[in-house]
């Protein structure tokens, strides 16, 4: 037993260390063992659950680009209702003032005639408790005849007409400021009860307000934290302006380039008739000059009448004013003249209410910061079913497709143009004039924006670009 123990003691000793090492044989084992080979169902199954996932993710990236887009629409409408809240607070607050300004003009007045009316009283009063102390009684008869002689008697009766006519007069001019008083009081009760419903009003549109801005803030805090489906969405709509800037600039160019070649080929063909002129001119002249040279006659009355025609002929300045009006329809008279004299008087160019959701111009998001925004037009949102019309007598110069705009008619006025995206179904095609007011065609709904519609409106002078408000009529 004694001699065993160290041997058992040894075996105890060595056991973990033979499991290790077995255990590192069978990892090594393994590790040298070769793997399965994946088969081609494994791949496939593989593809199909990777096309999953990227299908799931782009689902999501467009679910949360159209969320994104939606939110922006919607700051962008209350942004519209806040501007139209604000401007209906502060005309509020104006009536408000110019209410209560005239309410204590009023009540001044009121003050000043209760004033009036009271010193009148007491001068009345007076006046009759004199009389009643000077006559104690007597009768006017009395009065007149116990008068020494007929010229007292006279006088007598002037002073009581007199003094008659002289309580009249102040009965009547007391009657009269008493209903002064009576209508100045009750223009004051009127007014303090306008005054009244129009604080109402302010107080009700202030709170709307400040809900709006309330909304606005929250939706402004949402979209932040969107960050990039915000960056993305606002990337494709500046892509989408960018592009539609340079097809109209394309456009417009091709245009100038065919009113360019069409005027030097119009120049040719003048220049060309006038040279074919001068030589058949030229042309008669030596056959008369030969004629009546062979003839022996006198050449001075074929001189005379002969130069006639020539000075009929060349009028086509009288023909060239007709293509003038076809390649200028700016020069109607619908409203009065050309399309430039009608700066500021040029109706809507929607047929329904409209808000405007974005102005022209660049400038830094209201809400969002470090976002710029450029327009080059204004965009008008209205309700379904609104079409667009034209804010001038035109042609319809152009018409084309562009995502994110749908159909976009451009009409020309002479030197001007006005451009109309977001057309759904045309109700004009390319080439044909229209009126002022014409319907060009329904507005597309925007299923990012409850279905409303919204219509881009530019206005342009050549490639010049114009803001729009300052040509359409304030509503």
């Amino acid at each position: 037993m004694l001699v065993g123990e160290p041997a058992d003691a040894r075996r105890r000793t060595n056991a973990p260390a033979k499991r290790e090492t077995r255990a590192k044989q069978s990892k090594g084992a393994k590790a040298r063992r070769p793997e399965t080979p994946r088969t081609a169902r494994d791949v496939r199954r593989e593809k199909k659950r990777t096309e999953g996932e990227i299908a799931r993710t782009q689902q999501d990236i467009a679910a949360n680009a159209k969320d994104t887009r939606r939110q922006l629409n919607r700051l962008g409408r209350l942004d519209s209702e806040i501007e139209v809240s604000a401007a209906k607070v502060s005309g509020l607050q104006g009536d408000v003032e110019r209410i209560r300004a005239r309410v204590k003009g009023l009540s001044d007045t009121v003050s000043m005639t209760e004033a009036k009316v009271g010193r009148l009283r007491e001068a009345y009063a007076r006046n009759l408790q004199s009389m009643r102390r000077q006559r104690q009684g007597v009768s006017n008869l009395t009065f007149i005849f116990s008068a020494g002689n007929f010229t007292g008697m006279m006088s007598r009766a002037r002073y009581l007409k007199e003094l008659s006519a002289a309580q009249s007069s102040r009965a009547r001019a007391l009657k009269a400021e008493l209903d002064t008083l009576r209508e100045r009081k009750a223009r004051l009760d009127s007014l303090e009860a306008t005054l009244k419903v129009t604080l109402a009003a302010h107080r009700a549109e202030n709170a709307r307000l400040q809900d709006r801005r309330k909304s606005a803030s929250e939706l402004v805090d949402s979209l932040r934290r969107q960050g990039s489906s915000l960056r993305s969405v606002l990337k494709e709509k500046q892509a989408q302006a960018r592009r539609l800037e340079a097809e109209l600039d394309r456009i417009i160019a091709e245009e100038a380039r065919k009113a360019a070649e069409e005027e030097a080929k119009r120049k040719a063909a003048e220049e060309e008739r006038r040279r074919k002129a001068e030589a058949e001119a030229a042309e008669k002249a030596r056959k008369e000059a030969t004629g009546t040279t062979k003839s022996g006659g006198s050449k001075d009355k074929k001189s005379d009448s002969r130069p006639a025609k020539p000075a009929k002929e060349p009028t086509p300045p009288s023909k060239g004013k007709a293509p003038e009006k076809s390649i200028n329809p700016g020069g109607a008279t619908a409203l009065g003249g050309s399309f430039a004299a009608n700066k500021g008087r040029l109706p809507a160019p929607v047929d329904k209410a409209y808000t405007i959701s974005a102005g022209f111009g660049q400038s830094a998001h209201p809400e969002l910061s470090r976002i710029n925004v450029r327009n080059n037009g204004i965009d008008l949102r209205t309700t379904a079913g609104a079409s667009a019309r034209a804010v001038f007598r035109g042609t319809v110069s152009s018409i084309f497709r562009l995502d994110g705009y749908n159909n976009i008619v451009i009409l020309r006025h002479g030197a001007y143009l006005t451009v109309y995206a977001g057309i759904g179904e045309l109700k004009v095609r390319k080439g044909e004039e229209v009126a002022a007011g014409q319907l060009l065609g329904t507005l597309a709904p925007d299923p990012d924006d409850d279905n409303r519609p919204t219509l881009h409106f530019e206005i342009r002078q050549e490639k010049t670009k114009l803001n729009p408000t300052e040509w359409l009529r304030k509503n």
